[in-house]
């Protein structure tokens, strides 16, 4: 089987929330999101064959003190 070419958009935002609040400082939020228009197609190798990951998107809250 040939795979044929692909194409993903992946984004990430990120905020400082020390920027809005003084208080806040040290806090950040981050949104990743990978394969944003949840294009799942099979990739075959010698042998074997599987699905490209779906849509995912993974927020987080970092503190540094």
């Amino acid at each position: 089987m040939n795979n044929g070419a692909r194409t993903f958009v992946d984004a990430a935002l990120r905020y400082d929330l020390g920027k809005l609040n003084p208080s806040m400082e040290g806090v950040k939020l981050q949104v990743n999101a990978t394969n944003l228009l949840d294009q799942v197609d099979q990739v075959c190798t010698t042998g074997f064959c599987y699905y490209d990951e779906g849509r995912k998107i993974v927020g987080s809250v970092r503190y540094r003190f």
